[in-house]
């Protein structure tokens, strides 16, 4: 990665790492989010099955 002056391809090295952590981050708060939200639709549907087994009763 070292250039003939040692520094440009440096910089350019450590701009695009950054940009790969953030996407890493990015991605995992995304795939939490969704495994929320798919939690909740879960959630959801066991209050509604219960719901109507209380009201069968």
């Amino acid at each position: 990665m070292i250039s003939s002056s040692g520094r440009p391809t440096d910089l350019m090295y450590s701009k695009h790492r950054i940009k790969v952590m953030d996407k890493q981050c990015i991605g995992k708060k995304m795939s939490r989010f969704k495994l929320n939200r798919e939690g909740d639709k879960k959630q959801k549907r066991i209050d509604r099955i219960t719901m109507d087994q209380k009201r069968e009763e």
